[in-house]
């Protein structure tokens, strides 16, 4: 488990160096693919130091790097959308089909991605381990975890994921028309 979590750490900070490093015009765009790529590797530098901690270590520690590691798994997905969104042409004309197709989708998973940031705020989460670890439904308290044990955040997040997947794939699978030749010939582009 080290050595691929430390692959990929590694893997994800060379790609987001060299995207940053490398491109001609840094538009948002690339600032986001290349600012994604580096949050991805240091989520996974976090995840190769928690390998070498003891449990007892770990549970200690828990309030250190609880936040940044959902911080991380938050922003990630949102910001992949996005990126897929500016691949496709979405925030070049509010004209476009894709913008009229997408602009609800993107708000509603920004919307999710704000409602499990808030949750997590005010939650403990030696609180939400224990409760996690009854698996009992109840309702929904204010600090984002339902008062029988489940969080909110295991509602939330896996249809979020899910709809940062299949929203990102919808917008690549009909981008619109740049007006830029070379990005129209790197979209119509196939592996050979």
């Amino acid at each position: 488990m080290v050595a691929v979590s430390v692959f990929d750490a590694l893997l994800l900070l060379w790609l987001g160096l060299t995207v940053l490093v490398n491109a001609e015009r840094r538009t948002a765009g690339v600032w986001l693919a290349g600012g994604g790529m580096l949050l991805g590797a240091l989520f996974f530098g976090g995840h190769t130091a928690m390998l070498y901690y003891s449990l007892q270590a770990l549970i200690s520690g828990i309030a250190s790097w609880w936040g940044w590691g959902w911080a991380a798994l938050i922003a990630l997905p949102l910001a992949w959308y996005g990126l897929m969104l500016w691949c496709a042409g979405f925030w070049d004309s509010r004209a476009s089909r894709l913008y009229r197709r997408h602009r609800w989708g993107l708000g509603i998973v920004a919307l999710m991605a704000l409602a499990l940031a808030g949750s997590l705020i005010g939650a403990h989460p030696l609180k939400i381990l224990r409760r996690m670890a009854e698996l009992s439904l109840g309702e929904v308290s204010p600090v984002g975890v339902l008062s029988g044990g489940v969080p909110f955040v295991v509602l939330i997040y896996p249809p979020y994921i899910v709809a940062c997947i299949a929203l990102s794939l919808d917008a690549l699978r009909r981008p619109v028309p740049s007006g830029d030749l070379i990005r129209d010939l790197a979209r119509r582009a196939r592996p050979g």
